[in-house]
């Protein structure tokens, strides 16, 4: 009786347990028992199987997706590492850059400077050398005049 109400909800751990209690209630269909017990327990144990296969092919499943996101985010970090170091030496490429013309620059006004400092030396010497002969020949027309003047 309890077996016939077990059916409908599908309940088959108590039709197990009531299928294993019937041989003892009805030893004279024992053997019918017994066979629909194993071919329930059978269809259990390979439903169950059938469960944990699908659970275990999902978890699998799930492990490979996340070892492959893993994966991703790795060949990510490194290209965004790649990515990094590239921009960084292009910076350090265009301060190099940078600098190499500002010393150029630096070294043309050093020289160019260096040419205008000696162009004023000299041309001072030069101006010093007019003032020392412009100041010779004055002495020396003051000393022919006053000579001249002294003489006549």
């Amino acid at each position: 009786m309890f077996y016939f109400l077990c059916i409908p909800f599908n309940i088959n751990k108590l039709i197990l347990e009531t299928l294993q209690l019937y041989p003892l209630l009805d030893p004279e269909n024992a053997q019918s028992y017994l066979k629909e017990y194993l071919v329930l327990n059978d269809s259990l144990q390979e439903e169950d199987r059938k469960i944990r296969n699908k659970f275990a092919r999902i978890r699998f499943e799930t492990n490979e997706f996340i070892a492959e996101n893993q994966l991703l985010a790795r060949q990510r970090q490194l290209w965004i590492g790649i990515a990094i170091g590239l921009f960084l030496l292009a910076i350090l490429v265009l301060i190099i850059i940078s600098q190499r013309a500002k010393n150029r620059n630096l070294r043309f006004q050093q020289q160019q400077q260096e040419a205008n400092q000696e162009i004023f030396n000299l041309m001072l010497a030069q101006n010093q050398k007019l003032k020392r002969e412009n100041k010779l020949s004055r002495n020396e027309f003051q000393r022919n005049f006053t000579m001249a003047y002294w003489v006549k």
